[in-house]
């Protein structure tokens, strides 16, 4: 049970500190679930307020297929913890491969042309 809870705080810990790096401007956060988006939005609302949720995009990929919900768009690019821990290792591996890092350390979409973003 104490590995339970520690799992636990361990996200949200990270889902804090994530949404505390957030750009005023917004950025995609790609979750496993649209229920786990609901509490990212929350998150978000509560420790930024409504102007910066406003500017993010919550996309849930727990499929393959739904990989597409990715394809055109720009932007700061964030994966909420619980998709890195928590989707399978072949959804993973190809979000992944759809992502580069910018010159500042920055994760955008590689069908974005890098210039072009």
């Amino acid at each position: 049970m104490d590995e339970a809870i520690t799992a636990f705080q361990q996200h949200q810990l990270a889902r804090k500190e994530m949404v505390d790096t957030l750009p005023d401007g917004g950025a995609t956060i790609i979750v496993l679930t649209n229920a786990v988006g609901r509490l990212v939005r929350e998150v978000i609302l509560a420790l930024r307020g409504p102007a910066v949720a406003r500017q993010c995009q919550i996309v849930a990929v727990n499929r393959r297929c739904d990989l597409e919900k990715l394809m055109g768009l720009r932007g700061h690019v964030v994966l909420d913890p619980s998709f890195s821990d928590r989707a399978s290792e072949d959804v993973r591996r190809a979000a992944s491969a759809l992502l580069y890092v910018d010159g500042q350390g920055v994760p955008r979409r590689l069908c974005a042309p890098p210039d072009a973003v």
